[in-house]
């Protein structure tokens, strides 16, 4: 592959020591696609990674496997890349120059790349401190209630990086040793952290994760209580929710598991049914509106911009994003309401406890809205993982039974959800038409991670199935 590279400035972190590189297109113009697609683009991360120009010898070696994690695209002036490659994480951003900065009139606008560790992150620029335990142990001294009057004093963190979301968020947990300042004992802690890159949505969070704490819980549902709010970084703190277990790994039982631990996952399903109905008669409101017309503006212009990457794909995306407003009057016609809502709700975030409680973790997009909308995205989610099955598995007759036991365990969901809410049947509509919108969602995103995957094109479909059901 014909690129230039040309090293510029260096920024050290707590945890990586590389070179900022710039990849010239000047050459290359088809650094776009390049860039999407993990194959080709392995070469030149693994000369990142080891400080080296790439050559031809270096281009044929395997290394350790690249996977695209995460990607955000604005046709014609950027698109970031969030790349695994092995351990590491790397953020690859591309960006266009602007026709004024063209020097011919026809000149073709080529993009040049970046590529930094993702400690470097523009959007989150205190990711290094907050995974450094020496930094995090003198900031939380400062600002634990029990440490700021003197009661206890930590001695060691230990900080440990769980999920990054590229100039999004970041979230770590800390396992902390703190000394009694009377008796000298010394304790042990754990909080997670969950970094932003706004103040003001942290600071919502931390509301409304107090909010949300104090308010009637009901039956089964129970959540994490915020432990501190630390302005200066910004990150919310959140104290554990001890002897859980994922719904998730329960979701991994195949169908033909025994009859026992098939039950297992089913009383979990409706367990999450339970608990998600007890959030949404919650007392607590919020100022934060998650309108369904903006959220539709917004899918329709999504799709419209990855028409411009990929003709066909993109032309399946926008025509179900348009299709999708076509059913808008009738969610009156169904109930529509509005209540405190999760605003991300799928299995992951759910984690199974003792005497038949449930957690739900991950308020970072509650607000108001129709609770529907939590349903029919915890659903797609289940059909999501029952189309993936047809990617992953050579046997049809394997697939058809991990969709028909998918499909079971929606409705044991959807029936235990509304069985506990008392809600009418039209409800079922909604969900759909919401789940219908989730799986545009998902398609989007997967699109974005792969724009040659066969998954966008099968969840598409699969919410055509769910509205013409309506």
């Amino acid at each position: 592959m014909n690129t230039m590279i040309a090293p510029i400035a260096a920024h050290n972190t707590a945890t990586a020591n590389h070179t900022n590189t710039t990849i010239d297109a000047s050459i290359d113009q088809h650094l776009l696609e390049t860039a999407l697609s993990p194959r080709r683009i392995q070469p030149l991360l693994h000369s990142f990674l080891s400080g080296q120009l790439p050559n031809r010898a270096a281009s044929t070696k395997l290394g350790p496997a690249c996977h695209i994690l995460d990607a955000k695209y604005e046709p014609g002036k950027r698109c970031s890349i969030l790349y695994e490659v092995g351990a590491q994480m790397i953020i690859g951003e591309l960006t266009w120059p602007s026709k004024a900065d063209t020097n011919a009139a026809h000149a073709p606008r080529l993009p040049t790349m970046q590529l930094y560790p993702f400690e470097q992150d523009p959007n989150m620029a205190t990711l290094p401190t907050v995974m450094d335990g020496a930094a995090m142990r003198r900031i939380l001294n400062e600002c634990l209630p029990t440490c700021a009057t003197g009661l206890e004093h930590v001695v060691r963190c230990r900080a440990t990086l769980l999920r990054y979301r590229l100039g999004k968020r970041a979230t770590l947990r800390y396992d902390l040793h703190l000394r009694h300042s009377e008796t000298g004992v010394i304790s042990k802690r754990t909080l997670f952290g969950k970094l932003y890159h706004s103040a003001e949505k942290a600071a919502a969070v931390y509301q409304e994760m107090q909010l949300l704490t104090a308010a009637n819980q009901g039956d089964t549902l129970v959540m994490a209580s915020a432990a501190a709010y630390i302005p200066a970084l910004p990150m919310v703190l959140q104290a554990p929710v001890p002897d859980t277990a994922p719904l998730e790994l329960l979701l991994q039982q195949p169908p033909n598991a025994h009859a026992d631990q098939l039950a297992r996952v089913t009383q979990g399903i409706r367990q999450a049914g339970a608990a998600l109905a007890d959030l949404h008669q919650s007392t607590m409101r919020t100022g934060r509106i998650r309108a369904v017309d903006a959220e539709l503006e917004k899918l329709v212009r999504r799709c419209r911009r990855a028409a411009d990457v990929s003709a066909d794909a993109g032309a399946a995306l926008h025509k179900l994003a348009q299709a999708l407003p076509a059913w808008r009057t009738r969610l009156l016609e169904w109930g529509a309401e509005s209540t405190v809502v999760h605003g991300d709700c799928k299995p992951s975030q759910f984690f199974l406890l003792p005497a038949d409680k449930m957690a739900l973790l991950d308020f970072d997009h509650c607000g108001m809205a129709d609770p529907a909308s939590d349903v029919g995205n915890f659903l797609a989610t289940l059909r999501q993982m029952g189309i993936k099955q047809i990617l992953k598995q050579r046997d049809p007759a394997l697939v058809s039974a991990w969709q028909q036991w998918l499909a079971k365990l929606e409705n044991a969901f959807l029936d235990e959800y509304m069985a506990r809410r008392s809600c009418a049947a039209s409800f079922r509509q909604r969900a759909a038409w919401y789940q219908a919108q989730a799986l545009l969602r998902k398609a989007l995103r997967s699109f974005a991670r792969s724009t040659r995957s066969p998954l966008p094109d099968l969840l598409v479909q699969e919410a055509w199935c769910v509205l013409e059901s309506l």
